[in-house]
């Protein structure tokens, strides 16, 4: 299940939690799954951001008292 993610600032990657702790970075060429170390788990992309990873899968964006712009909303279907 895709939840809302984040967009790194360089690559253009979009960053996402899964519900199992797991983190999906999805770019233009494929996607991939990572922990939250940034170590592959399974996917076509074989590269990350580590640090964007461990940011993510802690939970400390979420306490930003206003969401950058490039947050990504999760569609509706």
């Amino acid at each position: 299940m895709r939840m809302s993610g984040l967009k790194h600032p360089l690559s253009g990657a979009v960053y996402d939690l899964t519900d199992d702790g797991a983190i999906e970075v999805t770019t233009e060429d494929g996607s991939g799954t990572f922990d939250k170390n940034g170590v592959w788990m399974s996917g076509d992309l074989r590269s990350c951001d580590p640090q964007m990873c461990n940011w993510i899968a802690s939970g400390v964006h979420k306490l930003a008292p206003r969401r950058p712009t490039s947050y990504v909303q999760e569609e509706e279907s």
